[in-house]
């Protein structure tokens, strides 16, 4: 990833107790780390606590941190402990397994505006609908690969399944999409072009 660098840099400086540092890290990752907690709970208390819990421990257990491969890849994944560990109840384990996670992100790109200039609109909505048919764990699975660009390897971990389980679960996801599209080539080049530009 092209931040890696960067944010490795901000991570080592934070390590030092640098509030500047840190303060950058929030900044840049308290957005993505919020939109990616409101998919594994709609509760904005409980992604909103969370968060809350991950700076402030990061920030007291900065001298002990290892350097991460990557900065993002290492916040997700103690996100969404978090989040399980908020969630313990029987009934918030049950809603996390059921819930539709909405993961089309609510701020279009460019790419997806010309679509819809195009006329194109309900061929995205159709695809937006198919994906949420998906189950809750495999829309997580398409969400950390395909619009946060996270190795299987790393949705593995952030998920804390095994790697056969995550590739298990995208290949079920897609196998899921293309009966739902009707192995319609048409929507499958939208679902890919969705894909990628999201």
């Amino acid at each position: 990833m092209e931040n890696d660098a960067g944010d490795l840099v901000l991570w080592k400086a934070f390590k030092t107790g640098d509030g500047e540092a840190f303060s950058k890290i929030y900044r840049l990752y308290v957005k993505v780390l919020y939109r990616y907690g409101q998919k594994i709970s709609p509760d904005t208390k409980v992604v909103e606590d969370a968060i809350q819990d991950l700076f402030v421990d990061i920030w007291n257990g900065r001298e002990n941190l290892t350097d991460p491969d990557s900065v993002k890849y290492y916040l997700f994944r103690i996100l969404r402990r978090k989040i399980s560990r908020i969630l313990t109840s029987p009934y918030a384990a049950e809603q996390l397994e059921e819930q539709h996670l909405e993961f089309i992100s609510p701020t279009e790109s460019f790419e997806t505006e010309m679509v819809r200039l195009e006329g194109d609109h309900l061929k995205l909505r159709k695809v937006q609908d198919a994906i949420l048919q998906l189950s809750s764990r495999q829309q997580e699975a398409i969400n950390l690969r395909y619009f946060h660009d996270f190795s299987h390897h790393q949705i593995a971990e952030i998920m804390d399944i095994s790697l056969q389980s995550v590739h298990n679960t995208l290949q079920k996801a897609m196998k899921g999409l293309r009966l739902v599209l009707d192995h319609n080539i048409e929507f499958l080049f939208l679902l890919s072009c969705t894909l990628i530009l999201f």
